[in-house]
């Protein structure tokens, strides 16, 4: 049995998804897979379609052993934040092999040399001017890296390629003891909303079953079979998270902040305090709010993921805090009988805590009361907070305490 690391969202779970594991088990067919996924929020500042216990479901239909949730206080953050984290939490595991990943450049040698380079130069203050040219953070990266590898034919501006390279990154910096298969991806882009077929991306897959009424009939193109009935039966419920549905809780929120409070938040900086507070004093739902401050320096992804720090009350210093330590617990989601094995396995290579009732770690009063929390409890509250967030985002709001009462799935 070979153990391989996968990063994803799995927002929903789909045909390319599962065409990285083919690939893996074409070169490695003793190979099982363990993930580390986004819990109710994505990298982009959205909610997760479904909830957390559902995609990782679908992703063990699909074809993962074990899903471990990536903690909300790394899966919100820049590409560079999300991988350290995720990384990290495989290098605490202490059982992977490889990492394996989809990118639309798969030259591991050129991809490594570059992450060498960028671990090397990129500094912050270099980072910041580039930002000031009105460049996203996948775009000023790519403008440095060209700079100092002038002969590099890909692009960071490809989500795939930026997650890549901080994978890449990550793993020099951390010396965790993972190796690399990157396998190339030769169908839709990451972002892609346009409907495609077999291959169409996540995007177009969440704009189908948000806004396509006849959508069933394409969604079968696009996702394993195996995948297709459960995701059948939990669209017909409802299911169907919006980040839009948020629009009312995040303004209010907003319009209770004083400038001082906001500026205690990652990124709330340069103005950025007055532009928030004025938007939301005249927006009247979320995308207006968003366009409304926008600008070329404050990009919409990294306002999405600001906004939601403020509504889940992450601070920059608990960012701060949360970045020495790294992620404190491994949260189990869902797994299979392969799963179990490498459940089994873990007990004696991690070295954090793994969690599979909630109860055992916090107590739903401690959670309320909030206060005298250790490390981990208080970056498994950020979890359970932005599960409960999550079900204020469906057309009728859901209970909240999932956390506390939902158990990993088991798919025999």
């Amino acid at each position: 049995m070979k153990i391989f690391a996968v990063v994803a969202e799995f927002n929903p779970f789909h045909n390319g998804h599962k065409y990285l594991l083919d690939k893996v088990r074409m070169l490695y067919p003793d190979a099982v897979f363990v993930a580390v996924m986004s819990g109710s929020f994505t990298q982009r500042g959205e909610t997760a379609i479904f909830n957390k216990w559902q995609r990782a479901k679908l992703a063990v239909l699909g074809g993962v052993d074990l899903i471990i949730e990536l903690p909300a206080v790394f899966a919100l953050r820049s590409a560079e934040g999300f991988a350290n984290g995720a990384i990290s939490l495989f290098d605490k595991l202490g059982c992977a092999d490889m990492l394996c990943c989809g990118s639309e450049n798969n030259d591991t040698e050129i991809l490594t040399t570059a992450a060498n380079i960028l671990n090397n130069t990129l500094t912050t203050s270099v980072l910041r001017e580039k930002i000031k040219k009105g460049l996203n953070y996948a775009a000023a990266v790519d403008e440095i890296l060209t700079e100092q590898l002038p002969q590099k034919t890909f692009s960071l501006k490809e989500p795939n390629m930026i997650l890549t390279i901080e994978y890449l990154r990550a793993i020099k910096k951390l010396n965790a003891n993972l190796n690399t298969v990157i396998i190339k991806r030769t169908h839709t882009h990451h972002n892609d909303t346009v409907f495609a077929g077999e291959f169409s991306s996540a995007s177009a897959l969440r704009k189908l079953l948000k806004n396509d009424k006849d959508h069933f009939s394409k969604i079968k193109q696009s996702i394993p079979a195996a995948c297709y009935h459960y995701l059948r039966n939990i669209n017909q419920s409802d299911s169907i998270s919006s980040t839009d549905k948020l629009s009312r809780i995040i303004i209010g929120k907003l319009r209770s902040e004083s400038l001082n409070e906001l500026r205690q938040f990652s990124g709330v900086n340069n103005g950025l305090d007055f532009k928030i507070l004025q938007a939301a004093s005249h927006s009247d739902n979320l995308n207006t709010l968003i366009d409304n401050i926008k600008s070329k320096n404050f990009h919409r992804s990294r306002l999405q993921r600001t906004l939601l720090h403020i509504l889940l009350n992450i601070t920059k210093n608990d960012l701060y805090e949360f970045d020495q330590t790294g992620p404190t617990y491994a949260r189990i989601l869902a797994f299979n009988n392969n799963g179990r094995v490498i459940l089994r396995h873990l007990k004696n290579t991690s070295s954090i805590p793994i969690i599979l009732k909630t109860t055992n770690s916090i107590s739903q009063k401690q959670f309320w009361q909030r206060s005298k929390l250790t490390p981990m409890q208080k970056m498994l509250a950020y979890d359970i907070l932005s599960c409960d967030i999550h079900a204020l985002s469906y057309a009728h709001i859901h209970p909240s305490g999932s956390d506390f009462f939902t158990s990993p799935i088991y798919i025999p």
